[in-house]
């Protein structure tokens, strides 16, 4: 089974209701990475959409208010239900997929123009072989001509620097302030980042904050790995682009 093991994948159920916080405005976001995205997608005449880790819907819900066909795919219930919730709010209409990397093959019996997987989805997995499993089924999904991109962290320079504390973007929504605070311990074969979840909550003149942990496991995929791991399982060509946020991969079956 090549999903988030466990831990991580009971994270992002933690998270899902929180997951806002981690973006200044999660609407404004949305509609960043869907401008990037839609300008990447008529580059190569793209019209079908897999995003096989969609989370909250931060890249598939403003490509199907664009007009492409999407299907979103995540194992994370909790995550789904909020992309759910957060489609129906702006009006649109998007199928969703309770799947992991593997299981989407089987389960959708269609490729895309283009499979994506950002939000360093892809480091969830516990290390190289399902890395390399999950990358293969990916590769299944995209059409012959179609393509894969893969956005994660950094890790490159996030090994180098080794940083501890990663604090997100503050956040404001009616009623409650909120931020959230990582804590990152470096082990041998992975990076465990324990978020601290921060909401403000007023009532009158008082102010108290409540704080909430949830702790997932990362694996540090690096540009080389990526790149030879690709390569093990037929991508012809692997080719970074610039992205504000991550670093990002097209994958060229």
């Amino acid at each position: 089974m090549n999903s988030p093991h466990a831990p991580n994948l009971a994270y992002y159920d933690a998270v899902a209701r929180d997951y806002s916080l981690f973006f200044r405005d999660f609407d404004h976001s949305m509609e960043a990475e869907g401008e990037w995205l839609d300008a990447l997608l008529k580059q190569r005449g793209a019209q079908s959409v897999l995003d096989a880790s969609c989370g909250t819907g931060r890249q598939a819900i403003p490509l199907a208010r664009l007009g492409y066909e999407v299907v979103g795919a995540d194992p994370s219930s909790e995550m789904l239900a909020v992309a759910s919730e957060t489609a129906q709010r702006l009006g649109v209409d998007l199928r969703l997929v309770p799947a992991s990397f593997t299981e989407l093959p089987g389960r959708l019996g269609t490729r895309f123009d283009l499979v994506i997987s950002m939000g360093n989805g892809m480091c969830n997995l516990t290390g190289r072989q399902e890395i390399r499993a999950a990358l293969s089924a990916l590769r299944r999904c995209c059409r012959p001509e179609g393509a894969c991109l893969i956005g994660i962290k950094d890790f490159d320079q996030i090994l180098s620097a080794r940083p501890r504390f990663n604090m997100s973007k503050s956040s404001a929504v009616p009623g409650c302030r909120g931020t959230i605070v990582e804590i990152w311990d470096y082990g041998t074969q992975e990076l465990v980042v324990t978020a601290h979840i921060l909401r403000a909550r007023s009532c009158g003149a008082a102010l108290w904050w409540t704080s909430r942990p949830a702790t997932t496991h990362e694996y540090p995929l690096t540009e080389r790995e990526l790149r030879t791991t690709a390569a093990e399982v037929e991508f012809v060509s692997v080719t970074r682009l610039p992205h504000p946020a991550e670093a990002v991969f097209l994958l060229l079956p």
